[in-house]
């Protein structure tokens, strides 16, 4: 253990303390790659994914009095999933992408 890595690359011993972060028991490391706006507006996003999983985008408009709302559910599209908002506002909106 004293020259295991987590998977950041991070040293797992600090010290006189272990380092077992809670999204790695048992997980396997998501990672958005793309956040874009198309031409016509629309916003994409991009993220790695793998077969057979199920993502659910969610959205909100204000962060700090606003509740998240279900947008869709994108079946894994391989290595690699992509998701095109059908109803972009035109306000600021964010996103989150958890797996279903």
């Amino acid at each position: 253990m004293w020259e295991a890595v987590d998977l950041d690359g991070n040293p797992r011993i600090w010290g006189r303390k272990v380092d077992m972060g809670a999204y790695e028991f048992g997980s396997w490391p998501f990672k958005m790659v793309e956040v874009m706006r198309l031409s016509g507006g629309e916003p994409r996003l991009g993220w790695k994914s793998r077969p057979g999983d199920r993502y659910i985008i969610w959205c909100c408009t204000d962060l700090v009095g606003g509740s998240w709302k279900e947008e869709g559910i994108v079946a894994s599209q391989g290595e690699a999933s992509t998701w095109i908002d059908p109803s972009p506002a035109h306000t600021r909106k964010f996103y989150r992408v958890g797996i279903e």
